[in-house]
């Protein structure tokens, strides 16, 4: 009887660990998401800005050949 009352203590124990660790598990894989949409975001935004470093140098380009013309 004695051994049911400890073996049912430690399980309430274990399960309130687990709880707990499912809760963790849970915060941390939020986090990753949001670094994860995070980083998408910021790789987007540096593509657009590769792009129009690309663009601005073309055009700046375009002006040089048009002074060296005039």
């Amino acid at each position: 009887m004695n051994e049911m009352v400890a073996m049912r203590a430690e399980n309430k124990e274990l399960n309130e660990r687990l709880v707990g660790l499912e809760s963790k598990q849970d915060a941390t894989l939020k986090a990753i998401e949001s670094d994860n949409e995070g980083n998408e975001q910021m790789n987007e935004l540096m593509n657009e800005i590769k792009k129009l470093t690309a663009k601005i140098e073309s055009l700046e380009e375009q002006n040089q050949q048009k002074n060296l013309l005039c």
